[in-house]
């Protein structure tokens, strides 16, 4: 899952299908539950992950990184919603 999305991002790629939808989209940590700022300061994107075969949808899994730092963090609970914890930092 890490591997696909820090290549596309690497190199500035926008996937095709339906991970392509809100690709790149400002995130903004409305909860706080990763570091720096929230709302319309906050300095993360949020990006689409494949979801697994048969899962209805776009899926739970999303991968947030930091445009400042690099820092990136992915949820497999969509931002915590269904478990806990909400992030964990891949990179």
């Amino acid at each position: 899952m890490h591997e696909a999305f820090l290549g596309l991002a690497a190199t500035g790629t926008v996937p095709t299908g339906p991970t392509a939808r809100r690709w790149g989209i400002p995130f903004r940590n409305r909860e706080g539950k990763l570091p720096g700022g929230q709302g319309a300061s906050s300095p993360y994107r949020e990006y689409r992950v494949e979801p697994p075969p048969g899962t209805p949808g776009a899926g739970p899994l999303r991968v947030v990184r930091n445009d400042q730092t690099g820092e990136t963090y992915d949820t497999w609970t969509h931002y915590g919603d269904s478990g806990d914890p909400a992030f964990v930092q891949v990179r």
